[in-house]
């Protein structure tokens, strides 16, 4: 296949998800005029940046002066290559880019934002992304003060436990009226968070809602798929009850690392490939992953560590990503199904069956359960409650997602909590009942292993939901936690 038809497939879920036949294509071509701004390209910018790359966005200008530093170096779009010490973290991070998707053109600058330099891109929006209050400040003051046109900015931080998101949606055309604009500068500078690391899955979770704002300034699905308001923090953090606000009510596990802890990964598309980049950042153990598919290029929307490796089996790509990041992680791959038999079309196409009993030879702590399809839930449930795992199962469609906890003895099962005889067939894919994008599978693999460093705190169970955690663009505050489940 060509490079032109490859990349004609790359975008192909987005429209279907964003709306039947010409519909869906015309708001894809709307995301794909947008011109977006992004400073910053550690962690949390990475994020972004790749995101918007699924979204489909065409016209990109990133700033970053940072360099690579071997030891500490938390990017995940390039991993620990040889003699990447001293390199320009943005040159990187445009080689990984462009893996992804070769056509946007996109701007990368080896230096700290400016006004002068950005002046003849003229951006729709400007994302910051970095834990710098002075970044944000030079953000916001070119955003209030450009010249008949204001600038939307959305502003987020992260460290281990918490992140933020803030915008700023300018009211006036033509001369600002700062103090009629009346930004809060103290929501949209995140001081908390100044000058501190950037953790994995808490940048997922503001990254993605940072990456549905962006669509909605595309285009809105109806009258309730509204921006956050202006000046209005959107607070993530683990250690609260209903996972939102500054102030945390949970005691905190303060284990470094999870070296003696084994993860199973069922499932290496979208929910997956997310899952993978924040668990390899914890200092888990072993990591293993499931999953007989191997990757096509129309994957690539919401499964970026899939990139230069079309045509390989999804659970070795990342299985070599993990390891690739951290090489003191053990990761191995089942290429198969789960389940207790195949089907004929199964076995026409030489699937193998992952058994029962090769799954407990290696007393997993917990499973996430990342896969698209009722069946496979089924079996994981039917599994998990046999052998008294742990298992944490995450959904998604292209608005809205769930996250549903089982720890053996403290919460009732996911069969119980979630109704999975009621899920439609098949799953999220393109041609199926839920067209997948990048946004919501980003947030919800980024819940799924914020609640499972809680299930490996066994000292702590308190700290577990007791009931779905869902998330909706539609919603206020986008993520909302039930307590209605049965015990």
């Amino acid at each position: 296949m060509g490079d032109v038809d490859a990349v004609s497939e790359i975008h192909v879920c987005n429209s279907v998800a964003f709306g039947d036949g010409m519909l869906g294509n015309e708001r894809q071509e709307m995301v794909n005029k947008l011109k977006v701004a992004v400073v910053g390209t550690n962690l949390l910018g990475q994020m972004v940046l790749a995101s918007l790359y699924g979204l489909g966005v065409r016209n990109i200008y990133y700033f970053d002066n940072s360099r690579s530093v071997t030891s500490k170096d938390k990017g995940f779009l390039y991993g620990k290559r040889e003699k990447i010490a001293g390199k320009k973290q943005s040159d990187m991070v445009f080689e990984a880019l462009h893996q992804i998707d070769h056509t946007p053109p996109t701007i990368k600058r080896h230096g700290r934002f400016a006004e002068a330099f950005i002046m003849g891109f003229n951006p729709d929006i400007l994302i910051d992304a970095t834990n710098e209050v002075v970044s944000k400040e030079k953000v916001l003051r070119y955003a209030f003060r450009r010249k008949n046109n204001p600038i939307p900015v959305i502003s987020l931080s992260s460290d281990e436990d918490r992140s933020a998101i803030a915008c700023y949606w300018p009211k006036n055309k033509g001369r600002v009226n700062v103090l009629k604009e009346n930004p809060d500068l103290d929501a949209l500078v995140h001081e908390e968070f100044n000058g501190k690391d950037q953790g994995g899955f808490t940048s997922g979770i503001v990254s993605g809602i940072a990456v549905e704002e962006v669509r909605k300034y595309a285009f809105k699905y109806n009258d309730d798929d509204a921006h956050l308001p202006s000046n209005h923090r959107l607070i993530y953090n683990l250690y609260s009850k209903n996972r939102k606000g500054l102030k945390s009510n949970l005691r905190k596990n303060n284990l470094p690392t999870y070296r003696k802890n084994n993860v199973l990964v069922v499932g290496a598309g979208a929910l997956g490939n997310w899952a993978s980049i924040y668990l390899r950042y914890l200092g888990i153990g072993r990591i293993d992953f499931v999953d007989y598919d191997v990757a096509e290029h129309k994957n690539l929307n919401r499964q970026t560590e899939l990139r230069n490796f079309i045509g390989h089996n999804k659970a070795e790509v990342l299985s070599m990503r993990v390891r690739n990041i951290d090489h003191k992680i053990k990761s191995d791959v089942y290429n198969g199904k789960l389940g207790d038999v195949l089907s004929r079309e199964d076995k026409r196409e030489n699937i193998k069956l992952i058994s029962e009993k090769e799954l407990t030879k290696k007393q997993y702590d917990v499973v996430l359960g990342c896969v698209d399809n009722k069946h496979a839930r089924i079996w994981m449930n039917t599994f998990t409650k046999k052998h008294n795992v742990p298992y944490i199962d995450g959904g998604t469609h292209p608005k809205a997602g769930q996250v549903a906890v089982y720890i053996p003895g403290v919460t009732s099962s996911i069969g119980d909590q979630l109704d999975l005889e009621g899920f439609p067939e098949g799953g999220n894919i393109c041609d199926g009942p839920n067209p997948s994008v990048v946004m919501s599978n980003e947030i919800i693999a980024a819940a799924m292993v914020g609640e499972m460093i809680h299930v490996l705190d066994y000292n702590s169970m308190k700290n577990v939901i007791d009931g779905p955690m869902s998330y909706a663009t539609e919603l206020p505050q986008r993520i909302y936690v039930e307590r209605n489940a049965r015990r």
